[in-house]
């Protein structure tokens, strides 16, 4: 999961994706900071997805 977080993080500026430019930038942070943000929270919290 936070290898996700990081790769949609990177491909929002960094070339060769540079997703902000190609109008999928409010996409990406809205999956990043609403859903992914929060499930790294939980598994950091509880220790683990499954628990």
């Amino acid at each position: 999961m936070l290898g996700l977080a990081l790769g949609l993080g990177l491909s929002y500026s960094a070339p060769p994706l540079r997703l902000a430019s190609r109008g999928l930038g409010e996409l990406t942070v809205a999956l990043t900071h609403s859903v992914i943000v929060l499930l790294i929270g939980y598994a950091s919290q509880a220790g683990s997805m499954t628990n």
